[in-house]
């Protein structure tokens, strides 16, 4: 390194020389010099103290050259290894900070109610063990699970598509858990009648893994489940220990879960504490835990931000989504944008959304279709009402008169271009509105077997449908009865599969209608209140409700 060695040897030459002026400065006698002005006192004290901070930094820029010499001499001895070149200054000692707390936010809730040891008898437990076994559970992690009524989405859910209703075996003990809601709903909010209804249920199975068997940390705080219910959880089987952990501090606490026992948590608890079992926490055998919850999907709070926002630069919040992706802006001279804006945190229950084109304003029109609620009615309370036909001929006959209505009087103003819009009712609306009492999928006896047969009825009969728009060959014969072409052929063919498939599954329907009500009257036997009840539902009978 000799052009290292020839610069370290430029800068103790040129601090040697500095040192020596320094030097010759600081013992010089002063001469006498003449009477100086108030400007030459002024310089003359500045240049002084200058010159002291420069003897000041001698010592500072000796020991780092110095410093320096000996770290080029160390990364010669050892090139693979740098040098480790220490600080010209010490650190500064090291402020005593206390390390930062979490702060114990208040709150009132606690992680469980309450728990009911021995809330179903012996007896209940033995025949629901058997009746549990019979179904086929799928596997998450630490378990497998099964559920029963209205879909409960969660995280890495596995059995929340095409979920059964709930059977009868758990009618009795579901019919226990509403009262119990309803009483705590009660205590809670005196006066309120608006009682959440429990109608789902989730059936965790602990023994695919033995004692490894577990449950994850989570906490049931999906915004489906209503937000002022109870979650209760009943236990069978083996029995177990459960943890709660409070998000914030960290406490933890833990609740022993013996056999036929039930313990119920608060919806709002979940905000503030996750559970979990963990590995070893139960016994070996077999442990069902059935967790009933109110799930709907009406229990979401939607919202949803509309307008224009004189911009195209916004930023969305977390969990907020926008629903229009085009241009909402046309001005003659200026580029097209998106400034009017759809937001909403609920895109599991959009609809529709886009924009038109009225041509009355440089702004399109948007638009958002929401499926949402307007009257609180029971699903089995529920009719199907039809009030327009939207068939093909209708649809043609309100694009006819839309046409000829916009081109004959042009609207002005939006209020007539809405107007324009009243051919729908004219064009598609019916006279009088259809009412269905068809719910086949809706009823408990129709089971996931019958729902796809019910689904293979239609596809028959579709291509029943579009094989007779296939002309015949021989036009001279329109029954199709004797002719030997290939459309006749495949029409006859089409129509005889569908009506044999349809005969056979109102067969089965009707056999399974019956097996229904059978096991419901042969359940209620000797209690000749309950057999009248299921006795006038099948005549189609009502009680007469009396208006408040």
């Amino acid at each position: 390194m000799p052009h290292n060695n020839e610069t370290l040897k430029s800068i103790s030459t040129n601090i040697t020389k500095l040192q020596e002026d320094l030097g010759n400065l600081t013992h010089r006698e002063s001469p006498v010099s003449p009477p100086t002005t108030n400007i030459t006192d002024k310089l003359l004290t500045d240049l002084n103290a200058k010159l002291e901070k420069l003897t000041d930094a001698e010592s500072l820029i000796t020991n780092g050259m110095q410093l320096l010499t000996r770290s080029i001499e160390s990364f010669h001895k050892s090139p693979n290894n740098p040098p480790h070149l220490e600080p010209l200054h010490p650190d500064p000692p090291a402020l005593d900070r206390p390390e930062p707390v979490l702060t114990n936010i208040a709150h009132e809730q606690t992680p469980y109610s309450d728990c009911n040891l021995d809330f179903i008898k012996q007896e209940e437990a033995a025949e629901l063990i058997p009746f549990l076994e019979s179904y086929t559970f799928k596997q998450e992690n630490g378990h497998s699970v099964l559920s029963f009524g209205e879909s409960y989405q969660y995280i890495g859910s596995k059995s929340s598509d095409n979920v059964p209703p709930i059977p009868e075996k758990l009618k009795p003990v579901l019919d226990r858990i509403n009262s119990l809601q309803a009483s705590l709903y009660s205590a809670r909010y005196p006066g309120d009648k608006s009682v959440p209804i429990i109608n789902s249920c989730l059936i965790n199975k602990y023994d695919y893994e033995g004692p490894n068997s577990f449950l994850p940390k989570h906490s049931d705080n999906e915004v489906t489940i209503h937000p002022e219910s109870s979650i209760f959880t009943l236990s069978i089987g083996q029995s177990s220990d459960i943890r709660f952990i409070e998000r914030h501090t960290g406490s933890e606490s833990v609740l022993t879960l013996p056999d036929r026992s039930l313990y119920h948590m608060t919806r709002r608890s979940q905000e503030v504490f996750e559970h979990l079992i963990k590995k070893g926490s139960i016994e070996s055998g077999v442990r069902y835990s059935l967790t009933f919850r109110c799930v709907r999907w009406t229990n979401k709070n939607s919202t949803c931000l509309l307008g224009d926002s004189n911009t195209g630069l916004l930023k969305f919040g977390v969990g907020m989504t926008p629903l229009i992706s085009t241009s909402t802006h046309q001005k003659p001279g200026c580029q097209p944008s998106c400034i009017d804006n759809i937001l909403t945190n609920d895109i599991e229950n959009t609809v529709l959304s886009g924009t038109l084109s009225t041509g009355i304003s440089h702004h399109h029109a948007v638009f958002h279709l929401l499926r949402s609620p307007l009257m609180h009615k029971r699903e089995q309370e529920q009719k199907h009402v039809q009030y327009y036909d939207y068939c093909n001929k209708n649809v043609d006959k309100f694009l006819t008169s839309l046409t000829q209505e916009l081109t004959i009087k042009p609207p002005l103003n939006f209020s007539d271009f809405s107007s324009a819009f009243h051919e729908l009712d004219k064009a598609c609306k019916l006279e009088r509105p259809k009412c269905s009492k068809r719910t086949a999928k809706e009823n408990p006896w129709i089971t996931s077997g019958l729902i796809a047969s019910i689904d293979r009825k239609h596809e028959l009969f579709d291509s029943w449908k579009n094989a007779k728009k296939v002309k015949c060959v021989h036009r001279s014969n329109p029954n199709q009865v004797d002719c030997s072409c290939q459309p006749c052929v495949n029409t006859l063919r089409c129509h005889e599969e569908f009506r044999n498939h349809r005969r056979l599954l109102n067969y089965l329907v009707n056999c399974a209608k019956r097996k229904y009500h059978g096991n419901k009257i042969q359940e209620c036997a000797g209690d000749s209140k309950k057999t009248w009840q299921i006795i006038n539902e099948l005549r189609g009978k009502k009680r007469r409700l009396t208006p408040n």
